[in-house]
């Protein structure tokens, strides 16, 4: 559930830079509710960042993680890139004795594992994402895949699977 939540947000600020660029900054703040400045920083963090940028950043010290961790961690998701961030942990916990919360794990970390999105194929065989159109097998026609943030790749998924990945 909290992980519809981020979405949610996540696609919210992305709407909020869209109407920005498309339209004005006042008229996005306004449409929003939300201050220029809101919607000024929104813009900023997208364009330093990425996508990635528009989720809630941690508040407060951050403990570093072992480098050997961040490599088991890393290791555990670029083997299957669409596990979510709680599995990964379960599994850092049961195979390796580590207990990770996602409050203590560095920005840079969390940004590996936790952007991900559904898209609807279109009938030309692609997605949109932030204006970019990104190819699909033509057999996933009408149908939902997931697109996922693994460090600087667009990993694009359907059932289970990976299907396209696209370096950013």
């Amino acid at each position: 559930m909290a992980f519809l939540r981020r979405e949610a947000r996540v696609i919210e600020r992305f709407r909020i830079i869209e109407v920005a660029e498309a339209e004005s900054v006042t008229e996005a703040a306004r449409r929003f509710d939300c201050s220029r400045t809101t919607v000024y920083k929104l813009i900023a963090r997208y364009r330093e960042s990425g996508l990635r940028a528009l989720m809630n950043r941690p508040r407060g010290p951050q403990e570093p993680i072992p480098e050997e961790v961040v490599d088991l961690v890393v290791e555990l998701k670029a083997s299957a890139p669409h596990r979510a961030t709680s599995k990964v942990q379960q599994l850092l916990e049961e195979r390796y004795g580590i207990r990770l919360s996602r409050r203590a794990a560095p920005a840079e970390l969390r940004k590996l594992l936790q952007v991900e999105m559904s898209r609807l194929v279109r009938r030309d065989a692609t997605i949109s994402l932030r204006g970019q159109r990104f190819a699909v097998p033509p057999e996933l026609l009408g149908k939902h895949v997931w697109v996922g943030l693994l460090g600087d790749d667009i990993v694009i998924e359907h059932a289970g699977r990976t299907v396209a990945t696209y370096s950013i």
